[in-house]
């Protein structure tokens, strides 16, 4: 399942990020609390950008990882959503190898592809 990334799922994300193979894996640079804070909100704010947290359905709990997709490849403003750049990450190592990242990719193709008007995907 996909839910919104909020502002009361940071220390989790930030946990995540502070695992240096996570972080080679992302090409990310270690960010402090604060400015994890700070990133939450530009993605939560952002139009060219949506951010979902992958919960593990095998327990309906677990906090698998994330899924993002990017907009804005278009020359055309009013093309916006037309094409998404879509990225998974499975951070925890416990919820990894089940199908996952696949289902996140299938989720927010159709999400994008409903609600957006999406119709290509990378």
């Amino acid at each position: 399942d996909l839910v919104p990334y909020e502002r009361w799922m940071v220390p989790m994300y930030h946990k995540w990020m502070q695992d240096p193979e996570i972080l080679e894996l992302t090409g990310s640079e270690p960010l402090t609390l604060e400015e994890e804070y700070e990133m939450q909100q530009t993605w939560q704010d952002s139009e060219d950008k949506l951010t979902f947290i992958l919960i593990d359905r095998a327990d309906g709990t677990s906090f698998a990882g994330d899924v993002n997709i990017f907009f804005g490849q278009s020359d055309d403003p009013a093309d916006l959503y037309e094409l998404g750049e879509i990225e998974v990450m499975v951070a925890n190592q416990q919820c990894r190898r089940k199908g996952i990242a696949r289902e996140a990719v299938q989720l927010m193709q159709a999400f994008a592809g409903k609600h957006l008007g999406t119709k290509r995907f990378v």
